[in-house]
């Protein structure tokens, strides 16, 4: 199968499963959350189905179907698990676990499934009793009896009741996705294009024309940044904004009050050595590090030659160790490790054998990787492992390794853990220092209706912020919100309040709402003339790059690319690349062109093309531009191969097509919806009453 169309097939798998079925994981942690803070029943949105569907709501509500709190949390999370599923460690790296998404998006959300399970009970799809059994075994798997069963479900606020309607909606929900994905239908046509252009390999000759060569040809006057500004302006808008008066207290501080004694550490270790002092099996080892000299220029052949003339040479020395020969001699004769060499005193260098000084577990981290680690765990005293695969920072290569001492699973002593115990005991100690601060300042605080005075009398630090808007959760370089704080002061806190006493780990802190101003669009340029004058300067340097590119695709011949130093003194950034597929461009382009695959679809030899480009172009200042490439060679996939991965490519392309139509539908539906949100509802509710 090919590994392109598994981590595709497995994406759109997980983002089906995902938008059907909510994680009542999130959904306790976030509702429980906001139940603290807000009525369990309180209205926030209400909408008005399309016509069509206005029979399936109850008759109480008017046509208008109310969302409470526990709705848009459950949307919410739904939205969240959306996202992380997406791809792999890395897509994911860098988001916020927290992230709280645009209102709109949650109510929409919380729209969708009311309107998948208006179809469900419209196409009368239902959940027995006994599959709903089924459902509460795998949602509960491995959590214990039914007392531990309860009581979880009432630590997370929800009746069992409540807990068996979610569940019951949400196989509901997924049934009647299955039943929409059974209306998509992809052509072999429409495969074999995919196909061609996940496949089919090119080798270009590429030339680069950055924006930035073009930045001292733009002209910039007040005239032509006004107009660009009156054509553009609502590209510069302002979102929502407020300023606060702040302040807080420093938590480092507390650290000249942690006294630290042998006493204090004694006891400390003696309190919690069996938790966490208590280490797995440990051995200490010699090794002798092989390289293979691996570098960006080889080929796979080289590479494979140079790994094999590598383990021939390791066999000869296990050859020499079997007969009796001293591990350590050998390291110190033929180890790459260049930690084998250490300076005495006197400066002069002493070989160690190849010894490491770490005592080493199956989990530890070593230099060498981890399985380094796990082989050299397992060895018993005085034996010698199987060459083993190292990766170091520009040396490759394999490992044998000799187990010297083994000190079997324990506690480790305080000598040997002192450092550790050291820097646990101080932070335990400035834990409950900052607790303890935290609890007498929560106490104070709201005595004060003056920040100024009331960091004076506590002895915080207090500032003024400049405009910062709504969604930003850093107000400071000292007061930087979670997005839950975030979410509650835009919520809850009026013109001239002073919220509660709100906490990270560097500070503790109190804000006061100064003012507050809506979303707007500056009246005039000159308000945000660097901004401006930056974007108007991009995009005509990038418009002079597009004519640039283009007078040369029509100066240029194919001939001319047989001859690349004449190219080369026409443009900046020339190469020519190896063959490369469209999903995975090569190393060393000038620049990455955008639209690539689009723009070159079922490219054929000696097609000359230009794509927009992003990334610093050819090593320029700024990114932007464009990239001309002429299609020197094309290898084109085989209709045998097609066959081949016709299964796994027809399923992955129907899921997509199931998917786009589920979401057409929702779409469509939703266009025709009128939708309230929490200020006009609160007025509703007002009216009522």
């Amino acid at each position: 199968m090919l590994k392109t169309l598994r981590t595709k097939t497995r994406k759109v798998m997980l983002v089906t499963l995902i938008l059907i079925i909510p994680s009542f994981i999130f959904y306790f942690g976030w509702s429980a959350n906001q139940s603290r803070q807000h009525a369990a029943a309180e209205k926030v949105a209400k909408f008005q189905p399309q016509p069509a569907c206005a029979d399936g709501v109850d008759s109480w509500t008017s046509s208008w179907v109310k969302l409470e709190r526990a709705d848009l949390a459950q949307a919410q999370n739904s939205l969240k698990n959306e996202l992380y599923s997406l791809g792999s460690a890395d897509l994911l790296r860098g988001i916020d676990q927290d992230k709280v998404f645009p209102m709109d998006d949650i109510i929409n959300k919380a729209v969708d499934d009311w309107y998948l399970r208006y179809y469900a009970d419209k196409k009368g799809i239902q959940v027995s009793d006994r599959e709903l059994v089924s459902l509460i075994d795998s949602a509960f798997q491995g959590a214990g009896s039914g007392y531990e069963r309860e009581n979880y479900l009432k630590r997370m606020g929800m009746t069992p009741a409540a807990f068996e309607q979610q569940l019951r909606d949400n196989e509901r929900v997924q049934r009647v996705q299955q039943s929409l994905h059974m209306q998509a239908k992809v052509s072999r046509m429409e495969l074999w294009d995919t196909y061609m252009e996940e496949k089919q390999q090119l080798k270009l000759d590429a030339v680069a024309f950055p924006a930035s060569d073009f930045e001292d040809k733009v002209q910039v006057t007040d005239a032509n940044l006004d107009t660009y500004y009156k054509a553009t302006s609502e590209t510069f808008r302002v979102g929502d904004q407020r300023m606060y008066r702040y302040a807080y207290f420093d938590k480092s501080t507390l650290s000249k009050q942690v006294a630290i004694t042998d006493e204090a550490l004694k006891r400390f270790y003696e309190e919690n050595k069996e938790t966490q002092y208590r280490h797995g099996r440990q051995v200490k080892v010699r090794h002798i590090l092989f390289p293979v000299g691996i570098t960006p220029g080889n080929k796979a052949a080289d590479v494979q030659a140079q790994t094999s003339e590598t383990l021939k040479k390791i066999e000869l020395v296990q050859n020499q160790l079997t007969n009796g020969a001293d591990f350590a001699t050998l390291a110190n004769d033929l180890s790459a490790d260049p930690t084998n060499t250490s300076n005495t005193q006197t400066g002069a260098p002493v070989k160690q054998g190849g010894l490491l000084g770490e005592w080493i577990a199956e989990d530890s981290y070593s230099r060498l990787g981890t399985a380094f680690a796990k082989a050299a765990a397992k060895l018993e005293k005085g034996k010698i492992s199987e060459p083993i695969a190292v990766r170091l920072p520009g040396q490759n290569g394999y490992s044998l390794i000799k187990c010297e001492e083994v000190r079997e699973a324990g506690v480790s002593s305080l000598a040997e853990v002192r450092d550790k115990v050291y820097a646990d005991y101080r932070q335990s100690e400035l834990d409950k220092l900052s607790r303890a601060k935290d609890t007498e300042l929560s106490k104070k605080v709201q005595e004060y209706t003056s920040i100024q005075t009331l960091a004076k009398e506590l002895n915080m630090q207090d500032g003024l912020t400049s405009w910062v808007l709504k969604t930003e959760t850093k107000l400071s370089r000292d007061v930087v919100l979670d997005q839950t704080d975030l979410e509650a002061l835009n919520t809850d806190l009026h013109k001239g309040e002073i919220s509660q006493m709100l906490r990270n780990d560097a500070s503790l802190f109190v804000v006061q709402l100064v003012d507050e101003q809506a979303s707007h669009v500056p009246a005039d340029f000159r308000e945000i003339r660097d901004k401006v004058e930056k974007a108007y300067k991009k995009e005509k340097s990038l418009a002079l790059a597009k004519t640039a590119a283009d007078d040369f695709v029509k100066s240029v011949k194919v001939e001319d690319f047989a001859s690349t130093p004449t190219l080369a003194q026409k443009a900046k950034g020339l190469m020519t690349t190896d063959f490369f597929t469209r999903r995975t461009l090569p190393q060393g382009l000038p620049a990455r062109p955008l639209d690539f695959e689009k723009d070159s679809f079922l490219a054929q030899k000696d097609q000359i093309g230009v794509s927009e480009a992003s990334g610093k172009i050819a090593r320029a200042k700024d990114a932007g531009g464009y990239l001309v490439w002429h299609v020197r060679e094309v290898k084109n996939p085989t209709w045998a191969e097609f066959k081949k991965d016709l299964p796994m490519l027809e399923y992955s392309a129907t899921m997509m097509r199931a998917e786009g139509i589920a979401s057409e539908w929702l779409r469509d539906n939703r266009s025709l919806t009128k939708i309230e949100k929490e200020k006009a509802l609160k007025s509703k509710t007002q009216d009522e009453e």
